[in-house]
This record gives C-alpha cells, sequence and structure tokens, in this order.
C-alpha cells in the first residue's frame, strides 16, 4: 500500500539456497496510488562488504546494490557497462520506475 503522501510500496525478500552462500533476492515496488509504474526484479545476490550486490535474472545484466545505513535501505540501480540513458529507467520497471532511492522499513 502508498502512504499518505503518495509514496510508493515496496516488498523485499531474501532465500537462502539449501543452506549454500548462493541467495535469491527479490524486490518489488509500486506506485498504487494512480497506477505510473511497477517494478519487479529478482536474482542471485552476493555480499561485497557492507553491500548486497543483485544481478537481474530476466534481461539485459543490470544490477543492484543494497546497502543499509542504519535503519535506510539505499538502493543503487547499476546499468549494463554501455548502457545508453534511453529516458524510460531499467528493464525491470515500467515507464520511468525506479527502484533507487533510500528505503525505510513499515509496519
Amino acid at each position: 500500500m502508498e502512504d499518505k503522501v503518495g509514496r510508493p510500496y515496496a516488498t523485499s525478500k531474501a532465500f537462502l539456497h539449501n543452506g549454500s552462500s548462493s541467495v535469491l533476492y527479490s524486490l518489488v515496488a509500486s506506485q498504487p496510488y494512480n497506477g505510473r509504474w511497477v517494478c519487479d526484479m529478482s536474482g542471485n545476490a552476493v555480499v561485497s562488504g557492507d553491500t548486497l550486490k543483485v544481478a537481474y535474472q530476466d534481461g539485459a545484466p543490470w544490477a543492484l546494490a543494497l546497502t543499509r545505513r542504519g535503519a535506510v535501505l539505499e538502493v543503487r540501480e547499476v546499468p549494463p557497462t554501455g548502457a545508453k540513458d534511453e529516458g524510460f529507467g531499467p528493464p525491470f520497471c515500467g515507464m520511468n520506475g525506479s527502484l533507487s532511492g533510500d528505503w525505510f522499513a513499515v509496519r
């Protein structure tokens, strides 16, 4: 659900694969107030220092870099090397959607 000021809603899940170091990560976000966009990104994740790097599994080699900063989850979209910004956003989001930004946990 969206809060009263129109911010996007997101769910995030991580799954360990049979006790190994392999992690499947899924992040879904939307702006349900007016339905402008939906993002749905999942892929294999690898820990690198204090950052979880998730490789997009359904298309061009995009990635997400997730870093916890206190109560904030900082999400950064990482396009493939040499990718041109065509103004539409990443392939895992609808028109002008994005997962980048600072996210706060709410209940």
